[in-house]
């Protein structure tokens, strides 16, 4: 059997979209490629589910035996690419919506210009549980460097996700894979740098990838593994600055500091988004680790502590006095 051009890899846990996701795969106008879901030992029965699209489509479904992505979700994601051995990857996931025309398009830009560019990647729109538009995300220019990148996503001008990328899997598999962070939060924020850290991310011009925030997901939850996720935002940082140095920039992209001085309050605007606590062991950590990142400031690191732990006790009163009334 002739090799397809492209894998769409799916690990999936949750059924409730599946359904929906599978169905915007069997929409698609071309059909040159290999569709894998990798069932993350789910006990919702996706199995059920991907049977009644066999035939639809080139799909493959595979069970694992071992729950991976609770305790290393990028390795989940690793294994689940691994399934396949086409030459470019769309990787997908078992809530969010693709475009009909989105194998289309993603080949023919390939075809293009997929020997100058390892990433490629789609706009996106963000729907809701009941797939309604909550929000369009900002465009991301046609060509987009990874330092600029780096800098507009702390300054939060720019939403990226997964689903909205897919990569050459010789430039993945000599890259060594996900960056791993506790709970993959980051990892592919710093693995799309280092795919297009030579030659910039391709944005695919038309109908955009619909993201959806359905507070079932990673990114819309964040009671459970907090701590796990200031932990990454953490390491992501000590990353970037290695990044940084190990890719100086060229003319036209923004210098070290303009991208790091938005680290302290890209880090703390997370912090506030997850209602996190800063008790001394964990202030002790966020301090250390502001005061080996290059350009930050412990002493203003500390301030934006103190005004979040000011703000997170007036919020504990405010919950106390409401449930007494």
């Amino acid at each position: 059997m002739t090799q397809q051009p492209l894998a769409i890899v799916i690990p999936a846990y949750k059924a409730r979209f599946l359904d929906q996701t599978l169905a915007s795969v069997a929409a698609q106008t071309r059909r040159d490629f290999t569709a894998y879901v990798g069932d993350d030992a789910s006990p919702e029965g996706l199995g059920e589910i991907c049977a009644r699209w066999q035939g639809r489509f080139d799909l493959r479904y595979t069970r694992f035996a071992t729950n991976l992505g609770r305790d290393d979700l990028a390795a989940q994601w690793q294994r689940c690419i691994a399934l396949g051995r086409e030459p470019w990857v769309w990787l997908f996931a078992d809530d969010d919506l693709m475009p009909p025309d989105g194998v289309e398009r993603l080949l023919a830009a390939i075809a293009a210009e997929g020997s100058r560019f390892d990433l490629f990647h789609f706009n996106v729109e963000q729907v809701d549980a009941e797939g309604r538009v909550r929000r369009a995300e900002a465009e991301f220019p046609p060509l987009l460097s990874a330092r600029e990148f780096a800098r507009r996503r702390l300054a939060f001008e720019l939403a990226s996700y997964a689903p909205d990328y897919a990569f050459a899997r010789a430039a993945f598999e000599r890259c060594g894979g996900f960056v791993p962070f506790p709970r993959a939060w980051c990892s592919d924020d710093a693995t799309w740098m280092t795919l297009a850290a030579a030659s910039g991310i391709r944005t695919i011009d038309g109908a955009k990838v619909r993201w959806r925030h359905s507070g079932e997901n990673i990114s819309s939850r964040h009671d459970a593994d907090a701590d796990a996720k200031t932990e990454a935002q953490l390491a992501f940082l000590a990353w970037l600055d290695r990044f940084l140095l190990a890719h100086p920039a060229r003319p036209g992209e923004p210098a070290d500091d303009e991208v790091l001085r938005a680290a302290r309050p890209w880090f703390f605007q997370q912090a506030k988004t997850m209602d996190q606590r800063f008790p001394p062991a964990r202030a002790r950590q966020v301090l250390a680790a502001f005061a080996r990142l290059r350009g930050a400031s412990p002493v203003a690191a500390a301030a934006s502590m103190a005004w979040l732990g000011l703000r997170s006790a007036v919020r504990r009163l405010q919950r106390r006095r409401s449930r007494t009334r």
